[in-house]
């Protein structure tokens, strides 16, 4: 049984600090569920192109883009394939293989009892009155609070699919990732230049605070100041001097620009992308918050995550309190939504070859 919401006290809330190290930029992983309609029709996308790679199998195989899909959407792909190629004319054959060798393995299948959660989304009751096929997807887009790819009008009337246009979310999650990293890399560096004339300025305050230490900054500026006033009086020497700078210049500039030129663009690109993605957006009912935000921490996550970092960025600690991480611990094992691996942490869902066989298997081995 999911236990009750947590009650959080902020003991020992993050620290708020304008120069965060880089590890908190780190760009997160896009996703969305997907239903068995839309990967059947990207799987004879794929075919009918081959081997040009579709955006979705691209984004997927650069761990751009991460597809979840609850566990029934796996047999329905399986038994449906073949005959959906054959009739659209494509190589069965093929097809089979980009489901087995691109799709199959980094699909995340998620089970989803929706008896088990506390209360019933009006949304997901509509779905269920239509078809309770259809239930357990319904569910895993409020939990993961972005529409399901799907063009099903089970899913699509009470909001929570995107409809024909769903290829538009998965290049706005690629818009996304893109800007996320560039925005990164500036981070990176940014935060590599500041750390590094600090640990100047704090070498060479250790230095000079000895007497000998003085001693020897003197003179290495003595001799700074001997060369630049070298500088000055020769005419040769400053000639060289610009001509060396002009020719670097002259490589640099055209480097420089065009990154400017590329940062704009993703920039934009970005801006584009999460206007998309907030229509496509989600929100999950009040008591179903909690297990909402477990779930797109992990869903984003670049690998499993242990309770006590899940409890950290879930209410934004500096320092977890016990009782935080027992409350995350008990949630996580309330639902095989949630699979831990042993001495690793936690996932949403599970891939394809970690399919243990038991229907319960919330345990896996490293």
């Amino acid at each position: 049984m999911i236990p009750e919401p947590y009650i959080h006290r902020p003991l020992h809330p993050r620290r708020s600090d304008p120069l965060e190290p880089p590890g908190d930029f780190l760009p997160r992983i896009q996703f969305a569920p997907v239903d068995a309609n839309v990967l059947l029709n990207n799987i004879l996308r794929d075919a009918r192109g081959w081997p040009r790679p579709t955006q979705m199998r691209s984004l997927a195989a650069g761990g751009m883009f991460r597809l979840f899909a609850a566990d029934n959407v796996l047999g329905d792909v399986e038994e449906h394939l073949e005959r959906v190629v054959t009739e659209r004319g494509q190589d069965v054959a093929l097809a089979r293989s980009i489901w087995v060798r691109d799709y199959l393995p980094r699909i995340r299948f998620v089970s989803i009892d929706v008896r088990q959660l506390p209360g019933l989304d009006p949304r997901i009751a509509a779905v269920v009155e239509r078809d309770p096929d259809d239930a357990p997807t319904a569910a895993l887009a409020i939990l993961l609070g972005v529409q399901v790819l799907s063009e099903d009008m089970d899913l699509l009337d009470p909001g929570l699919a995107s409809g024909r246009p769903w290829l538009e979310v998965v290049v706005a999650s690629k818009n996304v990732t893109v800007g996320d990293r560039a925005n990164f890399g500036l981070a990176l560096t940014t935060s590599l230049t500041i750390d590094s004339a600090g640990a100047l300025a704090r070498r060479v305050a250790t230095i000079g605070a000895t007497g000998p230490g003085r001693l020897s900054l003197l003179l290495c500026l003595g001799v700074i100041c001997v060369i630049l006033v070298g500088l000055v009086h020769s005419e040769p020497a400053r000639r060289r001097t610009k001509a060396g700078l002009q020719l670097v210049w002259q490589h640099t500039a055209p480097v420089l620009a065009l990154a400017l030129r590329e940062y704009a663009q993703a920039a934009q690109n970005r801006s584009t992308g999460m206007a998309r993605l907030a229509r496509a957006a989600l929100s999950a009912p009040a008591e179903l918050q909690e297990l909402a935000l477990a779930s797109q921490l992990l869903a984003s996550a670049s690998a499993p995550m242990s309770s006590k970092e899940l409890a950290r960025q879930m209410w934004q600690y500096e320092r977890v309190p016990q009782r935080a991480v027992d409350h995350v611990e008990a949630l996580l094992r309330s639902s095989a939504m949630f699979v831990e691996t042993r001495g690793v942490g936690w996932q949403l869902g599970r891939l394809r070859g970690q399919f243990p066989g038991a229907e319960s298997g919330r345990l896996l081995s490293a």
